[in-house]
């Protein structure tokens, strides 16, 4: 199964842009066999969670359209947005394939808390065959949610990101975790930022064995491809150990009981 990652530049202006060029991408992947693509956190609607409600409820005209794409194309389309409901807001990644889904970022940073509220449910997706779950930008730091999504079944979870920072900066940064998610739940893990213009931009995955299978720091639109590779990880040697099939969650409940009861009564 072929996957692509994008990272793009995406204007807080003109979301028509936005569309087009998440358009081209996908009809370009379409043609080099890619049966899932994936764009970085708030690619739709550009790095803005103060727009008004007009231009949020715009933006499901295109989450449509790109859907009806995706049916077309036979392909599933990962586009990161703004979700609405009420008067609550949500950073989300849209899952456009026979219908709408999407996953609504739980860990939310300190500046994006006056505009949104955080995601409450973990839950994976399952489209083309593939099962796979998603960690926008600051949840790829909490290794729980990586756990409880390849235990839900995740072959992969992709990790689109929003950062203003140097792409080199943003890989070095991402190699010290990404290759901990993926190695110690075996899944692959495939990570791609959003562009600022003179900030942003990086790409980076690792496969189930921690191998490096995918990097660029860039701050160019560009699509990567990769080959996702099976392994079988139930194996007793440690190379292809699941180890999973070792936890011991009794004995992490307990301690975690501890915990909270100690800070509790502190």
């Amino acid at each position: 199964m072929k996957i692509a990652m994008v990272q793009v530049y995406a204007s807080t202006q003109d979301m028509t842009a936005n569309y087009n060029k998440i358009v081209g991408h996908v009809r370009e992947a379409s043609e080099q066999g890619v049966t899932c693509i994936c764009f970085p956190e708030l690619t739709l609607t550009g790095y803005d969670l103060n727009k008004s409600d007009e231009a949020i409820d715009k933006q499901y005209d295109y989450l449509e359209a790109l859907r009806t794409l995706a049916e077309q194309l036979n392909m599933t389309i990962l586009v990161g947005g703004i979700e609405r409901d009420g008067t609550k807001r949500y950073i989300a990644q849209f899952v456009l394939h026979h219908t709408i889904e999407g996953y609504r970022k739980i860990h939310i940073g300190n500046k994006e808390k006056a505009y949104v509220t955080p995601g409450e449910k973990i839950h994976v997706f399952q489209s083309k065959g593939l099962t796979f779950g998603i960690m926008v930008c600051y949840d790829t730091h909490f290794p729980e949610l990586a756990s409880i999504m390849t235990r839900m079944g995740a072959q992969v979870i992709f990790a689109p990101s929003a950062s203003p920072n140097d792409p080199r900066k943003r890989i070095e940064m991402w190699k010290k975790y990404m290759v901990a998610r993926a190695y110690d739940n075996r899944i692959t893990v495939l990570a791609t930022n959003l562009i600022f213009g003179e900030k942003g931009g990086g790409m980076i995955g690792y496969d189930g064995r921690g191998e490096l299978r995918l990097s660029l720091a860039s701050l160019e639109d560009y699509r990567m491809i990769i080959d996702l590779k099976s392994y079988d990880f139930h194996k007793k040697g440690m190379r292809d150990r699941l180890f999973h099939h070792d936890r011991q969650p009794l004995i992490y409940q307990k301690a975690e009981e501890t915990l909270v009861k100690s800070w509790n009564d502190s």
